[in-house]
This record gives C-alpha cells, structure tokens and sequence, in this order.
C-alpha cells in the first residue's frame, strides 16, 4: 500500500477508534440529526476536500468524481463499523477491524482501477 493511500487507512481506522474511545461523544456528534439537511455532496466537499486530495492513489485525478466517490464508500463502510460498535450490536478485535477496512479498501481500489483503466482507453 502506498503512503498516500495509507492516509485514508489512517483517517477510517481513527474514525473508528474514536467511535470505541468517546461512544457518547461519537452518538454526538455523528449519529443524531447534526448533519441533518445536509446533502452529502456538501458534506464530502465541505469538510472532506483535504483528505480526499491526499488519500486518493495518484493514478486518480484527485478531482474527478471518482475520487469523491472512494472516500464516501469508505467513510460510509466505517460509519456502519463504528455505529455497530457503539451500540454494542459488534464484538470484535482492532486488528480483525483493520483487516477487514484494508480489504474493503483494496477490493475498491480494484474495482475502481478497472473503471478508471476503462474510461481512459
């Protein structure tokens, strides 16, 4: 995994983590009605410009909607984790958490590798 891919990693496990470490903080902030209304073009664009441009492999115009798209699945893959965690619906491992993000991420990257090498030939 390359470095700038790496950052992603990082941002989905710390979203994670700060979900097991401050679950009423994480109820809060991220499952109440604070980002209701929002459309999650706003939300993506708003407050997630920074890491989209620098977690996005660079084989991927980091402002193509592709890219947006990437992080969004992510983000959402990670918010399912984290909910399911708080709740006490999901006993599991760090580790096993990690594992199962990189191949979320990897199995993506592939997928959005085979329509990025389509669209360009």
């Amino acid at each position: 995994m390359e470095s700038d891919e790496k950052i992603l990693m990082n941002v989905v496990m710390a979203y994670i983590d700060f979900a097991l470490e401050e679950p009423n903080l994480f109820c809060l902030l991220f499952m109440s009605d604070v980002l209701s209304g929002k459309k999650l073009s706003e939300f993506v664009e708003d407050d997630c410009k920074e890491i989209i441009k620098s977690g996005i492999p660079p084989w991927i115009d980091r402002d193509f909607d592709v890219a947006n798209r990437m992080f969004t699945d992510m983000w959402f893959y990670a918010h399912g984790i984290a909910s399911m965690l708080v709740a006490n619906q999901l006993s599991i491992k760090r580790n096993e958490i990690q594992a199962m993000v990189k191949n979320m991420w990897l199995l993506s990257m592939s997928n959005k590798k085979e329509e990025f090498d389509t669209q360009t030939q």
